[in-house]
């Protein structure tokens, strides 16, 4: 059996069909190790008609599809709560409160930046094998890693810790992991 296929095989065994609303919004749906026609999708594509180089795709997809999604709920709510209330989100965070007018103007400025990424992640989700997908992938891993890096130094440097600091910490830690992951991989090409 090819390595793509253990993958493939493995992934639904440990996701327990937590990704077949992943594979049946790519058209695939994963069942025991193979992909089976969809309703709707125009290519019956079964482990026998399958290429080898499609199934390294597919999990690359569900993968970066996956990525992208989360990013993109976690990063548009946390920007709709900056627009909306930036000091609640500081006192969350820092547990300090944000004086001044030049503060909320960052705050909501921090906020439409999210929203702007929550929204380019949501709009790739589809696109995470391609070029402009990698390169949006690698922006988060680089946002991911600054965050885990200027909220760390908050909480253990500056003694600013909210009671969802080390979470949020924790949380951008995940996602810049997972980012790496998904860069890992490199570009996968089906013929």
């Amino acid at each position: 059996m090819p390595f793509a296929h253990a993958v493939a095989e493995r992934l639904v065994a440990i996701s327990s069909g937590r990704f077949a609303g992943i594979a049946t919004a790519l058209g695939l749906w994963i069942t025991a190790g193979r992909a089976e026609r969809c309703p709707g999708w125009p290519l019956a594509v079964t482990t026998a008609s399958c290429p080898d180089e499609l199934y390294p795709l597919l999990v690359q997809l569900m993968v970066a599809r996956t990525l992208l999604i989360v990013t993109a709920v976690v990063e548009t709510a946390t920007g709709l709560t900056l627009l909306s209330s930036p000091p609640l989100v500081a006192r969350l965070l820092l547990g300090a409160s944000l004086d001044g007018a030049a503060a909320l103007i960052v705050g909501r400025m921090t906020g439409a930046a999210l929203l702007s990424l929550g929204v380019a992640c949501w709009l790739a989700r589809k696109d995470g094998a391609s070029r402009a997908g990698r390169g949006l992938i690698a922006a988060v891993l680089l946002y991911n890693a600054a965050a885990v890096a200027v909220l760390a130094n908050a909480g253990a440097g500056v003694k600013l810790a909210g009671i969802l600091l080390w979470p949020t910490v924790a949380l951008h830690a995940a996602l810049a992991v997972w980012c790496l992951a998904c860069l890992r991989r490199g570009p996968v090409v089906a013929t």
